[in-house]
């Protein structure tokens, strides 16, 4: 009789055996994914190699008194997707000289697309390249206390002090998870 059991239950060991190891898979995952910030949305990105165009589109919007726009990032270098990122784009600043804005008016960054002229990346380092977009709100969730802690006080909004302002008062809300893109 004992052989008999031992004949059903070895076949359902190595099932319970392949449940449990991913199972817990699944539960290191949530563990990390709550210790860390990791993606909280998606993007596409589409390269146009006649126009040396990268375009970037999302479908997350920030939203309440506290936003205060989208940035755009890129991996540092060519063909790592765990090379660190820099920014490519964002309301104020760009700060990559070999690339810019290649069309509209995304002064605002109140939008779901971002074209980017890539041909000075396409020219110096071909290769695939990993972009996020970050949703960016600022510090103070009131007007009030942004017009009192700010540089400028009420004038915070003002041009000459909001690019200062931004720089300073502003982080990361959510970050999307990336989208890979060959330039050559």
């Amino acid at each position: 009789m004992k052989k008999s059991t031992l004949l059903y239950i070895l076949p359902i060991i190595p099932a319970i055996a392949f449940t449990f190891s991913t199972g817990c898979s699944y539960v290191m995952d949530y563990v990390e994914g709550r210790l860390t910030d990791r993606a909280a949305f998606s993007i596409e990105a589409t390269y146009d190699a006649g126009a040396k165009e990268v375009t970037v589109t999302w479908d997350e919007y920030g939203s309440g008194d506290d936003f205060a726009g989208y940035e755009i990032y890129i991996t540092e270098e060519p063909d790592d997707e765990y090379a660190g990122y820099e920014l490519a784009a964002s309301m104020y600043e760009q700060p990559n000289p070999d690339i810019t804005l290649a069309s509209g008016d995304l002064s605002g960054y109140l939008t779901d697309t971002c074209v980017l002229d890539v041909s000075g990346l396409a020219t110096i380092a071909p290769g695939i390249y990993f972009f996020r977009v970050g949703i960016i709100n600022w510090d103070e969730d009131d007007e009030e206390d942004r017009q009192d802690d700010y540089i400028g006080g009420p004038s915070w909004n003002d041009p000459s002090n909001r690019d200062d302002n931004y720089m300073i008062h502003t982080d990361i809300s959510e970050i999307s998870g990336y989208a890979k893109v060959e330039i050559y």
